[in-house]
């Protein structure tokens, strides 16, 4: 039993069964194979509209060949100050993009600020002495657990094209967002202004298998060239193709994120309940951060539940996952060893 992040959870059965299917015969390499080839179709039917499809076996390749398709070396890209793509990607897009500069900005709960992008936006010098405003990354779900509202992604991805910008969205979790929200998955991408996205299923179900999704056609060459180029056009390509042609059917995906996101609201519940733990954010999806005093978090993270934390006068501050195959037995059998450490 762990609740340090949804990465430690094992495989969807179903997707398991579809890799063991699947693993029959032999197919062309490279997606030319039967299933790579419908998967655009599965990706269309879902997102309501016609796109192109790159399966990557990584979010933070699928944000940083998303995102060098849309910025170039002399180019600036947008993000929030605890966005995963400017603190835990090893400068993947920097990398990817020939030297594109990422800038933060600021936001309560996880969410940038509609007035901060604008103001930095207006400043901007447009002076062939400077680097170029390009892109506006969305993390949506946030770092913080919270969920953008469809408005609030139109506001941002707005002031975003009044100024040129392309919208890239980090999608590692918008299956849990889009559980929350019981909106359609076209609403909350390309409808609401998003020109690419990095789709997330390895912390959902699938066993290493996510995607870009590029709706603004205009994109679609540069994300092929760079997808070739950072070595995630596989051989044996239908076997990450399968993943997702499996975790999209029949709503596997959402139903999924529903639960772990039942199984989060389940646990803050039980753990606010507790003398001098307080829960920091709406817990919208299935992240739970909590405050604590920093004896009782020691005591707790040598449990092996925690992960990422921070600490400061007495107190800490930690982040709490739960996933599609989290139990509810599990997450009471967490509370109560909780509570007898406190």
């Amino acid at each position: 039993m762990t609740f340090s992040s949804d990465n430690c959870s094992g495989v969807s059965p179903e997707i398991m069964a579809a890799l063991i299917n699947v693993n029959g015969g032999s197919e062309k390499p490279y997606g030319a194979d039967c299933v790579t080839e419908r998967l655009t179709g599965v990706f269309s039917n879902v997102f309501k509209c016609d796109l192109s499809v790159f399966p990557v076996s990584t979010g933070t390749a699928g944000n940083a060949i998303g995102l060098s398709a849309a910025v170039s070396g002399n180019g600036i890209v947008y993000c929030h100050k605890e966005a995963h793509v400017y603190r835990q990607e090893a400068g993947a897009v920097e990398f990817l993009s020939d030297g594109a500069r990422l800038e933060t900005l600021s936001g309560e709960n996880g969410k940038i600020d509609p007035s901060h992008l604008s103001t930095v936006l207006d400043a901007a010098p447009r002076s062939v002495h400077f680097m170029r405003p390009a892109v506006l990354s969305l993390t949506q779900t946030t770092e913080m657990g919270t969920v953008y509202s469809l408005d609030e992604i139109r506001t941002l991805s707005g002031i975003a094209k009044d100024h040129g910008l392309f919208v890239h969205m980090d999608g590692a979790r918008l299956s849990n967002a889009l559980a929350f929200k019981k909106c359609g998955a076209d609403d909350m991408t390309w409808r609401s202004g998003v020109d690419i996205l990095s789709f997330g299923g390895t912390k959902n179900g699938t066993m290493c298998a996510d995607a870009v999704v590029v709706f603004t056609g205009s994109l679609k060459d540069r994300v092929e060239m760079n997808w070739k180029r950072s070595g995630h056009q596989l051989s044996k390509m239908r076997f990450l193709s399968n993943q997702l042609e499996t975790f999209l059917h029949d709503d596997l995906w959402l139903r999924n994120a529903a639960h772990a996101n039942a199984m989060a609201q389940s646990l803050a519940t039980q753990l606010q309940d507790i003398p001098n733990i307080e829960i920091c954010f709406a817990v919208d999806s299935n992240i739970a951060f909590v405050n604590m005093l920093e004896t009782v978090f020691d005591k707790v993270s040598e449990q092996g539940s925690t992960s990422y934390h921070q600490k400061s006068s007495g107190y800490a501050r930690a982040r709490y996952l739960t996933s599609f195959a989290t139990t509810q037995n599990e997450v009471d059998e967490f509370v109560r060893e909780f509570k007898g450490l406190t």
